[in-house]
């Protein structure tokens, strides 16, 4: 079953599950701000909204050399719309990304598929910016880049 997202089977009242990528792009404006920015504004307007996980969270704060507020706020705004769900994480999900992890010669970080994992179980799609990933995770899970998804919606 191919697993890569197709903006044109894109269907609306979905969750996706957003890269710390996508995160860090929008808090510290980096390159794809602006595509972030637009995300999180449509996310808040439209049908769609955000599943993410502590794993995420504790990466945007490394980003951000421990600066919390603007995450915080971030955050704050998407659950006051009720857009965003922070899923809880065990230990099996920790057990089951380290076997893959293992199984690709640790060839990506083991919160990559934490990430994807996440998104498999909990998301519709999982909206990352990360392309050398990218073709691991759609193993995984629906995969999309973040222009991709906004193209489809």
């Amino acid at each position: 079953m191919d697993k890569t997202f197709k903006p044109q089977n894109a269907i609306f009242c979905v969750k996706i599950y957003l890269d710390a990528n996508i995160y860090v792009n929008y808090l510290l404006g980096q390159k794809g701000e602006e595509l972030a920015a637009e995300a999180f504004r449509r996310c808040i307007g439209c049908s769609f909204s955000i599943v993410s996980s502590p794993t995420v969270f504790d990466e945007v704060i490394v980003a951000c050399k421990g600066n919390t507020l603007l995450l915080q706020n971030l955050a704050d705004s998407l659950k006051k719309a009720g857009k965003l769900e922070i899923l809880e994480e065990g230990t099996e999900l920790h057990w089951k990304a380290a076997d893959l992890n293992e199984k690709s010669r640790k060839k990506y970080g083991l919160n990559d598929f934490i990430h994807a994992l996440h998104a498999r179980d909990n998301a519709d799609l999982f909206v990352t910016g990360d392309l050398k990933f990218r073709p691991e995770a759609a193993k995984i899970a629906k995969t999309a880049t973040l222009r991709e998804f906004l193209a489809s919606l």
